[in-house]
């Protein structure tokens, strides 16, 4: 999350305490204010007790007044805590401290997806494919515990330096969502931007309703601008109701037809025409990254590289290191008699494995079980050397003796 403008104090009146740099609120020493929204004032800050850093969110206080609004805002965080997974900004606690109620919350840093467009702009395909994934994953997850989030959008996905991608306020969004003023200009990219039809009309929600938000998030990721847009909220959700937003595959002719196609389906208009779950958005993504050869999968990198650590080096891989271990010797270099200890290290295990390659063939197992008639003469005392203890020095070069 950005750092906002300290110098903007249109809302100071807003929160709950004169917070400053090194204040503590509840065991959390503040650092630094990270940012300013409708809701609350996000600082990080440190949990003194474990040494870590969180990002703590202390709610306005003009929200904080009628007590059955912090009872429904204490049950909604306890709800989003129980959501345990990477895709999920974990809640660590909730609470209030001296008039101060606040929600202490994993610290990813990074930027919101937001930001991150503005930065680096539209994401190659298997960058896109795999934010798209991890969202995803993180809605599946929600929906298992029954939960809506209520306000997919970009600035609450946020994109850690690695790669990894978190949703954000599981915890806020039913309460930040329920007064949407649709007449105020200036929204064009706001909330209501990524709301879905039946919550424009104040209808029930379901995990329906994230898909939908999740699927203008990634309409305006793939194109580079949102499927519909207005002077004020209220055209925005007039659209969200009634148009149709321009074919992806116009815009973006490039991108496989089945993740156009997957898009549209998020923008349905009836809850009943998009997928079911999210699980089925994870499932279709992975499908499409195949089908386009690209891996999406977080962990799959460490497994291939975990699984080569059992298979033999290749002869080419073998000529590699002996080359490097045979490169003579700089100023600063190994004495030239542990090159040769390194060369005999590598050599002999692969000299070993190579003999017993040649035995283990079916061809060699006849051969010696069952041998042929002009054969049979008695075998002479003189043993010849076998192929395979010299194939390396052969391969290599004999090397000059001492």
């Amino acid at each position: 999350m950005a750092d906002s403008d300290p110098s903007d104090a249109s809302d100071v009146r807003l929160v709950p305490a004169d917070l400053a740099a090194e204040d503590q609120v509840a065991g959390y020493r503040l650092l630094r204010r990270l940012g300013r929204g409708a809701m609350a004032e996000v600082y990080l800050a440190e949990q003194c007790s474990l040494r870590r850093h969180v990002a703590l969110k202390i709610l306005h206080a003009n929200l904080a007044v009628e007590q059955s609004y912090v009872t429904r805002f204490r049950h909604e965080a306890q709800a989003a805590a129980s959501l345990v997974h990477p895709n999920i900004v974990q809640i660590y606690e909730v609470g209030c401290d001296g008039g101060s109620h606040f929600i202490a919350q994993e610290y990813v840093p990074g930027l919101n997806l937001r930001e991150w467009l503005t930065r680096h702009g539209t994401p190659p395909l298997p960058l896109a494919l795999g934010i798209m994934r991890q969202v995803a994953a993180a809605l599946a997850k929600a929906s298992e515990h029954g939960i809506v989030h209520r306000d997919i959008k970009p600035d609450n996905i946020m994109v850690s330096s690695s790669g990894e991608v978190k949703v954000a306020d599981f915890g806020l969004a039913r309460l930040s969502t329920n007064d949407v003023r649709l007449t105020q200009e200036g929204f064009t990219l706001g909330t209501p931007l990524y709301m879905s039809p039946e919550q424009v009309e104040g209808r029930t929600l379901d995990a329906r309703s994230d898909i939908y938000s999740y699927g203008v998030t990634f309409y305006q990721m793939l194109s580079g601008q949102p499927p519909f847009a207005g002077e004020t909220a209220l055209q925005v959700a007039v659209q969200h109701l009634r148009s149709e937003p321009p074919p992806l595959a116009r815009l973006r002719s490039d991108l496989p037809p089945a993740l156009c196609a997957m898009i549209h389906k998020t923008l349905a208009k009836q809850p009943e025409q998009r997928f079911a779950t999210a699980h089925e958005m994870v499932r279709l993504l992975r499908s499409i990254a195949t089908a386009c050869g690209v891996e999406i999968d977080e962990h799959s990198h460490a497994v291939a590289a975990g699984g080569m650590t059992s298979v033999a080096l290749s002869r080419q891989a073998l000529t590699g290191q002996l080359q490097v271990l045979m490169r003579p010797p700089s100023a600063a270099g190994r004495p030239a008699w542990r090159r040769w200890r390194l060369a005999l290290i590598v050599l002999v295990p692969f000299a070993l494995g190579l003999v017993a390659a040649r035995l283990s063939r079916p061809e060699s197992l006849i051969s010696r079980r069952a041998p042929s008639a002009d054969s049979a003469a008695p075998a002479s005392p003189v043993k010849a050397p076998t192929q395979a203890t010299v194939d390396p020095v052969a391969a290599q070069g004999e090397p000059p003796r001492p």
